[in-house]
């Protein structure tokens, strides 16, 4: 498909996410670096919520049930990237500054834990189980609210549970090596001191 290989797989055409997060870890190590503790005011707090939740409708609704228009259907491509994550950081940016504590205490919930831990295999490997779904089925689907619901529960628990074994078989023993090795070279570095 010419849009996959041109657009989709292509990783500068969703640059913008990744420059919002860049942008948002520089403010917080400067803030961190100089010893700011100043929080936002309630209106600064209430406006950047307003705008959090207007990024993230139009994210997910905004051409929900509407004509299909050539212009809206372009600035909608072409923002929603930046949009979410502009979104997205103002919740990390509240959870990081202690300014959220009821939405850190559910995003730190402990049962994410596992989850969390699972992620990076499961953003890794998940594009491979949706193609090899693609790609082996048989007929053509029937667009249904339930069978989108189906499907995308399929993808999640098909995704986890390889992200499962990949992080038991790679992730954790290369982890854990890695651990040992520089455990190894502090000890060195350590061992040396004393000597001289």
């Amino acid at each position: 498909n010419e849009y996959f290989d041109n657009i989709y797989s292509k990783p500068y055409t969703r640059i913008s996410p990744y420059l919002i997060a860049i942008l948002l870890a520089y403010y917080l190590h400067k803030r961190n670096f100089n010893k700011e503790t100043r929080r936002n005011n309630s209106i600064n707090l209430c406006c950047g919520w307003i705008v959090t939740i207007l990024c993230m409708w139009y994210c997910f609704f905004f051409l929900f049930k509407r004509e299909e228009m050539l212009i809206l259907t372009a600035v909608y491509n072409g923002t929603k990237h930046l949009l979410f994550s502009c979104g997205l950081a103002w919740i990390i940016y509240l959870c990081l500054t202690g300014q959220s504590e009821f939405l850190n205490k559910c995003l730190s919930w402990k049962y994410f834990l596992p989850l969390s831990r699972l992620s990076y295999c499961a953003y890794l490997i998940h594009t491979l189980i949706i193609i090899r779904y693609l790609l082996e089925a048989e007929d053509l689907m029937e667009f249904s609210y339930t069978s989108m619901i189906w499907i995308q529960y399929y993808f999640f628990v098909l995704t986890y549970a390889a992200s499962f074994i990949v992080s038991i078989l790679f992730e954790i023993p290369v982890l854990n090596v890695l651990d040992w090795l520089s455990k190894k070279k502090v000890k060195k570095g350590s061992s040396k001191t004393h000597l001289d």
